[in-house]
């Protein structure tokens, strides 16, 4: 072995011992030199091939790396190798690698510091061009600002001259009390008062800009006890906005069972002798809180008529309940008409309805009605019906009228007919549904 070669295998070994001392995982990594993604080396011009990413990427060399970094004795445990000559070449090779990786990474570095300094220089241009930008931001900004406080001049100015006072679409309200009339029923009703309230607030909405000012106003629209019920809060501004005030109203003065009530009254309303138009409004109001389906509301609507109307609608099945209205408000104009053109007074014989009182007379135009759809309930039938817990539809067990299978009235059962009673006289009709008849006729 030449002096040349054991000088190189010292040399080797003596630093493979300090790195083995201090040698951690950072320092393998440093020496598995690994080339960057971002930079591709070059191929080499003699071999055509990309070099090696880490020197340790060839197995012999990894190999002997190993060996050589458990040395514990130096070249003197070295020197019992058998293989001393081809671990001196496996030397030789890596050194001449690291040669040509030296080479190939200081291209690589190079790239990356002309990439560095491009890539800054752009970030200078960027750097200049959003100053500059917001510069004229800042310049933009000042002349919005000149021309709003233009405008504002000119808006003033143009009010001052054009000014007009600001105009009510709806009137006010009535204002709520809370108190009853003679018939037990607060007047105005409390849902009608809280739907103009708040029909007058979106409306008029330009007279109220402010949540206090529609504070202010709902408060001004009471009087009374709900006035007295409301006003120590108001003292101590405990509502932050108009809806509170109606809410705290609904606790005292909405009936929470209204529904019940306007079925109620719904079971009491008949037309009688009043116009289709007094009769309608009446319907309409109590049957919206109950919301009946189409052909109940056509059932209760119709069969509510007094002849002179019913007769008129007599056929008319297939009509919807807004069709049947339209032509009852006809029908209702027709004799409106007719009636005016009567002359008043004279014999009140030829009028069979006029020998007779108001109760009996709302009692025969009833009667006399019959059916004015096929297998129409009467109130005898419904009664019939409801004490066998049948439906009044289909007459069959199980269910009622909203959840029905069958699109139309089925005929009455015969079996069941037996059980209606003879009624001699029907009971009174009731134009105001709030005032209950003081002589109202019994069955026999």
């Amino acid at each position: 072995m030449s002096s040349a070669e054991e000088s190189g295998l010292d040399y080797v070994n003596t630093r493979s011992r300090k790195k083995s001392k201090t040698m951690d995982s950072q320092t393998q990594e440093t020496l598995e030199i690994e080339s960057s993604d971002e930079y591709d080396l070059p191929n080499d011009p003699k071999t055509k091939k990309t070099p090696r990413k880490s020197l340790l990427q060839d197995p012999d060399h990894s190999q002997l790396f190993d060996k050589l970094m458990k040395l514990e004795h130096g070249y003197a445990e070295f020197k019992t190798w058998k293989d001393q000559d081809n671990c001196f070449q496996q030397i030789l090779a890596m050194l001449k690698d690291s040669e040509q990786a030296q080479a190939y990474w200081d291209v690589a570095v190079d790239k990356a510091r002309k990439d560095k300094e491009i890539l800054e220089a752009q970030v200078q241009n960027l750097t200049f061009d959003n100053e500059t930008l917001t510069n004229t931001i800042i310049q933009k900004d000042g002349v919005i600002e000149f021309l709003q406080a233009q405008r504002e001049v000119s808006v003033c100015s143009h009010a001052a001259t054009t000014h007009k006072p600001k105009t009510k679409e709806i009137e006010d309200p009535e204002k709520f009390t809370g108190k009853k009339d003679s018939h037990g029923k607060i007047n105005p009703p409390f849902d009608q008062w809280k739907m103009q309230v708040e029909a007058k607030l979106s409306t008029d909405i330009h007279l109220f800009d402010t949540e206090q000012r529609k504070i202010l106003y709902v408060g001004g629209r009471t009087d009374g006890d709900a006035y007295n019920y409301i006003w120590p809060r108001l003292a101590d501004q405990e509502f932050s906005t108009a809806q509170e005030i109606i809410q705290a109203l609904a606790v005292v003065y909405d009936d929470p069972h209204k529904k019940q009530k306007a079925r109620q009254e719904l079971s009491k309303l008949y037309q009688g002798d009043w116009s289709f138009f007094k009769y309608h409004a009446e319907f309409a109001r109590v049957t919206r809180l109950i919301k009946l389906p189409e052909e109940d509301l056509k059932y209760e609507l119709v069969s509510k008529l007094n002849k002179e109307y019913a007769m008129a609608v007599i056929g008319d099945a297939d009509l919807t309940s807004d069709q049947l209205v339209k032509k009852l408000h006809l029908v209702d104009k027709t004799i409106q008409a007719t009636q005016a053109l009567k002359p008043r007074g004279g014999n009140s014989s030829t009028n069979p309805r006029a020998q007779l009182g108001p109760t009996q007379s709302n009692t025969v135009a009833t009667t006399d009605t019959s059916r004015r759809f096929p297998n129409q309930r009467t109130a005898e039938e419904k009664s019939v019906l409801i004490q066998e817990k049948l439906c009044i539809k289909c007459c069959k067990p199980g269910h009622i009228i909203p959840n029905c299978p069958e699109p139309k009235s089925l005929p009455f059962p015969g079996h069941l007919k037996a059980k209606i009673p003879v009624i001699l006289s029907r009971p009174p009709q009731v134009n105001n549904v709030a005032a209950e008849p003081e002589n109202q006729p019994g069955n026999a």
